[in-house]
Order: structure tokens, then sequence, then C-alpha cells
């Protein structure tokens, strides 16, 4: 059962008979998730829902089934053929005609991936496009960051991606890079590209380590992750941005929670540095500084 999940027709295919399977059905080895179809005990929870709905997990879901950043509150999406029928809630197997907007099932009817392979997920690359058709560009980009950054998508696959999706969406493709350690440093950036600010991404400072963003030449940006927290961590912040300063360095730190919910906020700080010209110094560069990626351009 690959992914755990497998129609019965494949257990005859196995030698395995029909009261063979009904057996491991009453012993709670594996259990019916709709008609036809069957799954471990520890199939993998939002590809069973999938399953049960009558497609293949897609778009955000596919992503985050592949290890990707997961945008807050996603839902469940389901890639289903054009012309499918007897969808079912996955929850209930309850037959549907369609999902109202509050009941956390999105379905997008483009599947057209029948091998084996895609029946319950589809490939990675499939399911970014889906993102990029069904989600703000700042998400997409963000996805599109994190699979970039664990290696799962090549060049060839970033060149067909930019041909499936509208003109302007291609920019967003382009200008997505490897480095950010997070989907957070991803959100961050992509915003302050948009309102035309630019930075250097990853940057290692002698003295200090790396810094997730320098704007200008002396404005230093850390980006905590949700899992940030005090302890260890707090004081090790604390003795890097005394370092930073030491050098000359104006430090600005955010978490995880501000660029989510509090951005007009994190935006408008920035901003305020960037408009006194505190982030530039009376040198015109820093000959401690070493930037690991290249510097982004406006879009």
């Amino acid at each position: 059962m690959a992914g755990g999940i497998a129609p019965l027709h494949e257990f005859a295919l196995n030698r395995v008979s029909a009261r063979a399977v009904q057996r491991a059905c009453r012993v709670g080895t594996i259990f019916r998730v709709r008609r036809g179809w069957y799954a471990s005990a520890g199939a993998p929870v939002e590809l069973v829902r999938a399953v049960r709905v009558g497609g293949a997990l897609g778009c955000v879901s596919g992503c985050a089934e592949y290890g990707l950043w997961l945008p807050p509150g996603a839902v469940l999406h389901v890639s289903v053929g054009r012309g499918a029928r007897h969808i079912k809630h996955p929850d209930t197997a309850v037959a549907v005609r369609q999902f109202a907007p509050d009941a956390g099932v999105v379905l997008h009817w483009d599947r057209v991936d029948n091998s084996p392979a895609g029946r319950w997920l589809l490939p990675l690359i499939d399911c970014i496009r889906q993102v990029f058709a069904c989600q703000p560009e700042e998400i997409a980009f963000t996805m599109l960051e994190s699979a970039l950054r664990q290696g799962l998508v090549g060049s060839g696959e970033l060149d067909w991606l930019a041909s499936q999706v509208t003109v302007r969406q291609r920019e967003v493709v382009r200008s997505a890079g490897a480095l950010a350690d997070s989907g957070t440093e991803s959100l961050f950036r992509f915003r302050m590209l948009r309102v035309g600010v630019t930075m250097c991404s990853q940057v290692r400072i002698a003295g200090v380590g790396r810094v997730d963003f320098v704007i200008g030449d002396r404005l230093s940006i850390e980006i905590d992750s949700e899992a940030h927290h005090g302890g260890a961590n707090r004081r090790r912040d604390l003795a890097r941005d005394a370092a930073l300063t030491r050098r000359d360095y104006l430090s600005l730190r955010f978490d995880y929670h501000q660029v989510l919910t509090d951005w007009a906020n994190v935006e408008a700080t920035v901003l305020a540095v960037v408009a006194r010209g505190d982030h530039l110094s009376r040198v015109s560069s820093k000959s401690d500084a070493a930037p690991v990626g290249r510097l982004d351009s406006t879009r």
C-alpha cells in the first residue's frame, strides 16, 4: 500500500483475498476509506481525507504533505477530475453536491494525472502550480521558496512553472530563491520588495555571524521563528544585538506573530528607519559584511 492507501483491486493483484481484507478491517490493521479504497491504520490523515472526497491532495495541502511551509488557517485542498462525480465529505463520507465556503474544503477541478503516484497526492510542482492559481502571490512565493530551500524543485521545473502562470506571476517565480530559513523570512522579503525596499539576504558579519537581512549598509533585520522563545535563545540574541551595535549596525528583530498578524507596524517601523536614512552609514560599504546571496531588486 504505497502511501498507506490502495484500491481494492490491488489487493487481488497481490493475491490478497477479499476475505483477508475484511479480516484486516475487523482487527483494525486497515480501514475502508470509501467504496473500493482502503488505508492502513497509520496512513497520513490528510491523504485519507482527500481520497475520501474522491480526489488527490493538492495545492497548499499537497505542498504541506511534501514538508513545505503551510500558511496559517489552511483548509483541505483536493484536486479532482473535471467530470468527477460521487464527491463525499472528507470526514463523514456523506455524498455532497458542493462544499459551502465555510466547509473547510476547496476543490480544484483540474486533475489530469491519473498515474499511480498521483492518485492521492499530486506531484509537488503541480501542487505549487495550483497554489499560484488559488492563493495570494505572497503565499505562492513563500511556498515556492520553501521548496527551493529544501532542494525539492529544480531549474527545469521552475521553467515549466513559469510557463503555467500569468505574466505578473512569472516575476514572482523568478524572484524566488533558496536562502530564506523560514516561511516568515520569505513573507517579510516579499512584502518589503512590494513597497520598494531592497535588501541582502543571509549576510555574514564578522564577530556576529549570519543575519537574515541587511538593508542599506547598516540596518540588520532578524526574523524569529514561531518556535523561537526565551532562555538560551534570548541570551544569544541579546549578545548578537550588542555585537551589531558595537559595529555600528542598527538592529531590528521581528517574530512570527508580528509578521503574520501585525504587519502594518512592522512595515511602518522599517520604512521609518529607511525614510530617515538611518540604514545608511557615512561609509559607502563595510569591509566586514559579506552577502551570501544576491542583492534583491524591486519587482
